[in-house]
Order: structure tokens, then C-alpha cells, then sequence
């Protein structure tokens, strides 16, 4: 007896019907009044921007006539007292002329003597006193930029996305310095609007926020407060007026490169590959536009990532592959708007057992030729795979429309072969485009949004024994959405829905019904077909989530299932099998203020399951967590699972069913105050954890 993957599927996709037509249809903005309960939420803050007349010197000394008048200096405490006054004054301006945003900011200190200077490289978020200015041009209440600069210089900077979602990959062109004096420190930010993105129009409303961090203090002061038991952060940005007649300006980055390398190795006799020494060289070119429409062009010509961090190695015992995370610029910046798919609206993803599968993971363009050699005699392999060309057009267009568009073009790689002197070459990779497409519609500030991805993956296949290995072509499209339930954004709804499709040779869609991913040839899975006489596999996936995510109590139950044909990884990554139904279910308590033991504290626990398709239960159990700070500042984190005996359909690696006995994990960390020059960890764990593929 096993459950049908076309019932199933039924179910899935009605739930999903249901699920996107509630987003566009049900819940627009002029019925939320009629649906939902009044906010409860502040009164959102109103500041103004001073239009400058005067040049500003960007040295840290606040001696210009714009930071003489009174400054904004209305901030609350976040810790160590959620809600507290702040034990230093801080006040702040912001100002602007036709071309630059400036903000100013004297920090108070009774002991200056004593304020926290770390150098640290950029993005680095070292332990230090920080000010931090976050802006949403746009005014969205969903994404923005964040520049946080330190007594010592050090910056860091993220876009903003989802709310309280951050991204440090984007590193802009702005002006900073910083001063200490007997009254505390003082800092002065110039951000040129061109390196912002916003619709050009006459007068402009932006959302804006200011943070001091005091590390010896351990007491975090912002501007606009959100209390511990609420979630939010750029949809609660104060309101910025006063900005009109700017000039948005262009963008224009190149990047030409040229590259020389010598490699010197022990000579080995009768390799022609291996002489003891190479030299190559290469040249190449990356280029970054900023459009008038608010959209950003990045193309790479014959990219260079030769100085991009080397992966770690990892001793992968595992029947499936090992997720890199990228490093190289090109595709990790702006990368959010992929990485947000699934999990708009949603504080937190919990996913207990479920693999994550990602419909666009970057490492596939120029990843490692995935074909091998059948010759004979010395062999010298490429490594990595071309990429011969690349484009990327991102940004946000009117009607709060965000999207991505990716195209790529990869090399024919070949290996080469000595043969007794004679040199042949066998191709180890084909010629490969790769496109993927993104974008996500927004709705009443972020209180709802509907998106679609999809991706392609076309390959010039002409040899084996890469015809009877790859797909020829691999197609993947999604959607996903999420929706608030009431105005004060305490419950959100939020899910998506997609397949998979690929084509090939006979020989190649055999081969990919029986990897780690499918196991088809499973000899008591009688939900599935092994078949040899196919060009074609068709899988669809789905997951949803409903979470209750302010107040003390939280909740999270998620619900999702990948049908055996399920495979997003010619363009994606999946960690784990597809054929799969899974679902948890977790109550937390929050403690935000301090009690008798603790400063802040949160626990929660559930349930959770999993099935295959055929009904087996190959996985379940119990968890409990824990995590907060003690009242001295020390902080702790505990695990405590257990697992009864289950079912293992990968543990034979398309063998039979495997029967799994019980386990249960238990762990432990402490970590010192922060606050102080030395600081330790100390961490434990007990194990009893059966492998499980």
C-alpha cells in the first residue's frame, strides 16, 4: 500500500490554489480593515532632512553649520534592558545636497577613555562600540541598506531584504570618518545617491533608523525601537521627509584584468604534463551599470576567480555531494532575491529534516567537468569549466516588482591524453548555457507577495560518455508567496510550489533514476519504476509554512513533500533524497526580559516526521531547545533529541529497506561575557546517532 503521487499532488496543488488566490485575490489592502483587527503597532516616527548650504568636510569633526542646530536624540534601549533609557546620549542628524546623503553623529561618553576600537577587515561586525544608519530608499517597509562605521574606522554594509534579512555581499562607494574627543566620539557619513537605488520623482519619503552599539556595556540603543517579543526591523523605520530635487546620477564600474601564473611541481619522467613547471596567462573583463530604470547590468568576459578563497577540504562519506558555499563576487551580490525564494514574510525557517532544496545554486556555472576519461596514458584535466560569458540584470522596477535575470554561457572543456607520445583529447564537458530568472511582486508594504522562478540548463551533448551521463536539458519553474494574517504581522502564511524536467538520452535518464537523489531501483519500493526505455523525468516539490512569530508564545508547523522524480540540481542543489513527505511542529516561549536567572531566554520543542511515498516511516522524532543569556552576561545554547527506531531507504544505496534503531543527541555550549577582553566557549555533546545514507 502506498499513497499516490497524483493524489498527493492533487492535494498539494489545491492547497496551493488556494494558497496564491487567498495572496492576489482575498486579502488585497482595501479589505484588510473589514478582515482584520485593528494594529496595535506605534505611531510611526516623522524626521526631516535639512537641505545643505554649505559643502561638508567628511573629517568627523561635526564643525559644519548643518550639525549645529539641534539633532534627533529620542533613542531606547534594546539591551541590556529591552525597553530602557540609555545609559549615554546620542544624537544624530541627517542632511543632503543634490548629489550625497549625509548623516552626522556626536556619541556621548561619561569615560571616553574607555570607549571599544577594533580594527577589523570590511564586513567584519568586530567586537567594538558601532553607529549604524540604515536607509529605505524606496520606502517599501521591506528592503534597504545598511553602513555601520566604528571609533577605529572599520565599516561594514548589507542591503536589506525581507524585513529583517541582511546581505553583506554588497559593498558600496561612501565616505566615512570618525573622531574621539573628551566627549565620546563622533562620526560623519557622505552616501552618494548613486549608489542607492529609488524611483526618480520629484519629493521623496524614505524610512530611515539609527543604532549605537556600547561594547563594554553590552547595551544596544536604537532610534526606532522594536521590542524583543516583535519582529520587524525596515518595516518600522522612521519617516524621512524633506528630500526633493536630487540628482540620481549613473553608475559605471569596470574592471579590466590581465593575469599571469607559474606553477612549479616535482618533475615526474615520461609525463609530458607534469615537467616540474607552467606558465599561463589570461585576460579578462567585469563591468557594473547602474540603469536609469533602477535596474543593475553586470557582465563578466572570461571572468577571473583565481583569487577566490579555496574551498575547505571535506572528507564527504555521504551518497550525496558536497555544498560549497560561493565566493566569487560576480554571483554572490544581490544574490538574496534567490536565497529569499520560499521564505518571504517568514522570521525563521526551522526545517527539521528537510533537505532545502535550492532551484539556483551559482556553483553550477563553472563548476568541475562532471565527465571522465576512457583512454589510456597521462591525462591532464581541467579543473573548472570556462565561463566563456555572463550577464546579471537586477534591481526593482515600479509597482514594487523585483527581479534577477541570469545568462551564462560555459566552455567545451577537454581532457588531454599522451599516448606514447601521441596526443589526444576527450571531452570532459560540453558547451552549456544557464538561465535563470527571478522575480517576486510586493503588496501593501511588504503585508503580502507573490514570486517566480525559473531556471534552464541546455547542454550541445555530441560524445559519450558525457550522452549517457547528463541531461541534454533541465528545466525547473516555482512559484512561491507568503501572506500576514493580521495587521500587526504576528501570524504569516508562506509556501511555494514547483517541478522539475528533464530530457535526454535513454542511457543518461537511466543513469539519473538510480543516483542518491532517486534510488528507483530500490527492489521492495513498489511506488516506483525503474524504466529504461524513457528520454524524460518529471518531479514537483512544494513546502508551506504557518508561523506564529511576535508575542511570548511562538509557533511554527511546516508541511512539504519532493515526489520521487523531484531533481532541481543541474541548475539548484538538493542535499538529501527526493520521494519524501515531511512535516514538524514546534512551540517556543519567549523570556525577552530579564528574570531571576536569566536576561533573555527562549525555549521550544516538537514533533517531527517523515515518509516516503511507499508509506514508510524513515524518520521521526523529539526535540527541545534552548538558548538565551544569563543575568552575568554569559551566554548558553542546548539540543536535546531523540529518535525512535525508523526506516533507512538510503543506507543500502538502492538496496532494500534498512531498519534503524533509536537515537537521541544531547548538546551543550556556554560562552563568557563578550563584554570583556578574554572571552572562552566551552562546548559538549552525547551521541547516539545511527548513519542514515
Amino acid at each position: 500500500m502506498h499513497w499516490s503521487q497524483k493524489k498527493f499532488f492533487l492535494y498539494l496543488a489545491v492547497i496551493s490554489i488556494s494558497f496564491f488566490s487567498f495572496i492576489i485575490i482575498i486579502a488585497p489592502s482595501e479589505l484588510k480593515a473589514a478582515l482584520f483587527s485593528p494594529s496595535t503597532q506605534k505611531k510611526q516616527k516623522t524626521i526631516k532632512a535639512y537641505r545643505l548650504k554649505s559643502p561638508i568636510i567628511i573629517d568627523g569633526k561635526l564643525t559644519e553649520e548643518a550639525w549645529r542646530q539641534s539633532g534627533l536624540d529620542d533613542f531606547t534601549q534594546s539591551d541590556p534592558i529591552d525597553g530602557g533609557k540609555p545609559s549615554e546620549k546620542t544624537e544624530v542628524w541627517i542632511a543632503y545636497d543634490e548629489n550625497a546623503l549625509y548623516v552626522a553623529a556626536r556619541l556621548y561618553d561619561s569615560s571616553p577613555q574607555e570607549i571599544t576600537l577594533r580594527l577589523g577587515r570590511r564586513d567584519d561586525f568586530v567586537e567594538s562600540d558601532w553607529f549604524i544608519f540604515a536607509v529605505d530608499p524606496y520606502f517599501d517597509r521591506r528592503s534597504g541598506y545598511m553602513f555601520a562605521v566604528n571609533p577605529a574606522g572599520s565599516i561594514c554594509d548589507w542591503t536589506l531584504y525581507n524585513d529583517i534579512n541582511r546581505d553583506s555581499t554588497w559593498d558600496g562607494i561612501w565616505e566615512w570618518a570618525t573622531q574621539i574627543d573628551d566627549q565620546g566620539w563622533s562620526v560623519e557619513i557622505r552616501i552618494p545617491f548613486d549608489q542607492l537605488r529609488f524611483p526618480p520623482q520629484e519629493n521623496y519619503v524614505w524610512g530611515v533608523n539609527f543604532e549605537r552599539r556600547i561594547q563594554r556595556k553590552h547595551e544596544r540603543n536604537t532610534f526606532v525601537w522594536v521590542p524583543k517579543d516583535d519582529i520587524g526591523y525596515v518595516s518600522r523605520f522612521a519617516r524621512l521627509e524633506g528630500i526633493s530635487g536630487i540628482k540620481t546620477g549613473y553608475h559605471l564600474e569596470i574592471w579590466p584584468y590581465t593575469v599571469g601564473q607559474a606553477y612549479f611541481s616535482p618533475e615526474e619522467p615520461g609525463n609530458p604534463f607534469q615537467t616540474g613547471q607552467q606558465y599561463l596567462g589570461n585576460i579578462g573583463l567585469d563591468l557594473k551599470f547602474g540603469l536609469k530604470s533602477n535596474l543593475t547590468l553586470d557582465a563578466t568576459f572570461n571572468p577571473d576567480f583565481g583569487q577566490v578563497e579555496v574551498d575547505p577540504a571535506v572528507i564527504n562519506l555521504t551518497a550525496f555531494e558536497t555544498y560549497y558555499r560561493e565566493k566569487r563576487p560576480f554571483f554572490i551580490e544581490g544574490n538574496n532575491i534567490f536565497s529569499e525564494f520560499g521564505r518571504g514574510g517568514v522570521a525563521y525557517n526551522l526545517n527539521i529534516n528537510w533537505p532545502s532544496p535550492t532551484f539556483f545554486y551559482s556553483r553550477r556555472i563553472g563548476r568541475s567537468p562532471q565527465g571522465y576519461v576512457t583512454q589510456q596514458g597521462y591525462v591532464k584535466s581541467p579543473d573548472r569549466t570556462t565561463i566563456l560569458g555572463a550577464f546579471k540584470l537586477s534591481g526593482k522596477m515600479s509597482g514594487n516588482w523585483n527581479m534577477s535575470l541570469i545568462s551564462a554561457l560555459t566552455a567545451r572543456e577537454y581532457a588531454q591524453i599522451d599516448q606514447s607520445g601521441q596526443l589526444i583529447q576527450q571531452e570532459v564537458e560540453p558547451l552549456t548555457y544557464y538561465g535563470v530568472f527571478r522575480s517576486l511582486k510586493e503588496f501593501s508594504q511588504g503585508h503580502r507577495g507573490i514570486g517566480i522562478l525559473a531556471t534552464a540548463v541546455v547542454r550541445n551533448l555530441r560524445s559519450e560518455p558525457l550522452t549517457t551521463l547528463l541531461a541534454d536539458k533541465a528545466f525547473a519553474l516555482a512559484m512561491d508567496g507568503w501572506t500576514f494574517l493580521d495587521q500587526d504581522r504576528n501570524w504569516v502564511l508562506s509556501g511555494w510550489l514547483g517541478g522539475t524536467y528533464l530530457h535526454g538520452s535513454q542511457e543518461a535518464i537511466f543513469q539519473i533514476q538510480q543516483s542518491s537523489l532517486h534510488y528507483f531501483q530500490r527492489p521492495d519500493a513498489s511506488h516506483l519504476q525503474l524504466k529504461e526505455d524513457v528520454t524524460s523525468l518529471l518531479g514537483w516539490g512544494g513546502r508551506f509554512q504557518l508561523n506564529k512569530q511576535k508575542g511570548r508564545t511562538l509557533v511554527n508547523f511546516a508541511l512539504g513533500a519532493l515526489s520521487p522524480g523531484f531533481d532541481p540540481n543541474d541548475a539548484g542543489f538538493q542535499f538529501g533524497g527526493s520521494d519524501l513527505i515531511n512535516w514538524s511542529f514546534v512551540l517556543g516561549y519567549l523570556w525577552p526580559h530579564p528574570t531571576k536567572i536569566t536576561r533573555e531566554a527562549v525555549v521550544a520543542a516538537g514533533p517531527f516526521q517523515s515518509y516516503d511515498f511507499g508509506r514508510n516511516k524513515i524518520w521521526e522524532g523529539f526535540l527541545v531547545l534552548a538558548q538565551g543569556q544569563f543575568l552575568n552576561y554569559w551566554s548558553f545554547s542546548s539540543l536535546i533529541a531523540y529518535n525512535p527506531d525508523t526506516i533507512s531507504k538510503t543506507l543500502t544505496r538502492g538496496g532494500p529497506l534498512v531498519k534503524v534503531p533509536y537515537g537521541y543527541e544531547i548538546d551543550l555550549s556556554f560562552s563568557s561575557d563578550t563584554r570583556k577582553p578574554l572571552i572562552f566557549s566551552v562546548s559538549s555533546g552525547l551521541y547516539r546517532r545511527p548513519t542514515i545514507g
